[in-house]
Parts: structure tokens; C-alpha cells; sequence
């Protein structure tokens, strides 16, 4: 059979990446088990803020990279989130916020529906500071091709 490369290297960090194998093991070979399994092992390149000073130091500080933010009403990312986050993890930096618990006072998004996505602009594409960050909404279809134009 085909066996897949067990390392890659990724093309904007110039860094290998390993793969890594993990067995489906004797589990029943049915529909719901099968996607389940497929679902909790999409890797998560989100952080999951909890307090609004976490929401400070990451997102309005943090790193050198524009930030992507979902926020939403359950109590972890979704499997289209996580895969975006793996899509752009060398260009934009993803966090997610639980909204179904205690919501955060973060009054300066003024979330009207969830799930909502933002993103935080304070990068230009060369990686330099813009003169005011801007805050885009996502206002499509919760699609992965969509989200993942916007995103690009």
C-alpha cells in the first residue's frame, strides 16, 4: 500500500514537521465511530482564552501576527476551527472563547449572534505594524472554503 511520509517540511518555517501515526485500534467500523475518531484527532492550533486579561496579552499583544478569534457557545473548538487553525498556524495566530459558561466582558466586539469569528488586523502581509488595528467580522456561512477565503 501507499504509506505516507513521515515527516514534512513546512514551507513558510522552513522547519520539519513530523507526522504521526495513531491506530484506529478495535473500535467498531461504523459511521459515527469512524467520524469521531477522525474528529478528535484533527490537531488543535487554537488557544482557548478564558479571562479577559488572557484576551489582553494574547490577542491585543502577543505575538507579531494577525489573530483570528471564535467565539462561541460551545465548550470547544469546532472541527472546521481546528483545521482552519492548522491551515494558517504559520500566518495567523487562532483563539477560541466559551461563551456557554461565563461570558467574558469584552466590549469591544459587540457580538450580536454566535458562533461569531473575528479578526484582529494589526499586521500588514510583510509582517509590520499597521497605525490602528481594525476588527473584521466574518459575516458568511459557517463553510470552510468561505472562512478559509476570508482568512487567506
Amino acid at each position: 500500500g501507499v504509506v505516507p511520509p513521515t515527516a514534512r517540511i513546512n514551507p513558510y518555517t522552513k522547519k520539519v514537521e513530523m507526522n504521526k501515526e495513531v491506530p484506529f485500534g478495535n473500535r467498531p467500523k461504523t459511521e459515527k465511530s469512524i467520524s469521531k475518531f477522525f474528529t478528535s484527532n484533527i490537531p488543535n492550533f487554537s488557544e482557548t482564552l478564558k479571562t479577559e486579561k488572557d484576551f489582553i496579552n494574547k490577542v491585543e499583544k502577543g505575538k507579531k501576527m494577525n489573530k483570528v478569534v471564535l467565539f462561541s457557545e460551545k465548550n470547544q473548538a469546532s472541527s472546521i476551527y481546528k483545521a482552519l487553525a492548522t491551515e494558517f498556524k504559520d500566518r495567523l495566530e487562532f483563539f477560541f472563547i466559551d461563551y456557554s459558561q461565563k461570558k467574558p466582558k469584552l466590549k469591544n466586539f459587540r457580538i450580536e449572534s454566535l458562533p461569531q469569528i473575528i479578526v484582529r488586523v494589526g499586521f500588514d502581509k510583510d509582517g509590520e505594524p499597521v497605525k490602528a488595528a481594525e476588527i473584521v467580522k466574518y459575516e458568511g456561512e459557517p463553510d470552510i472554503g468561505k472562512i478559509s477565503a476570508f482568512l487567506d
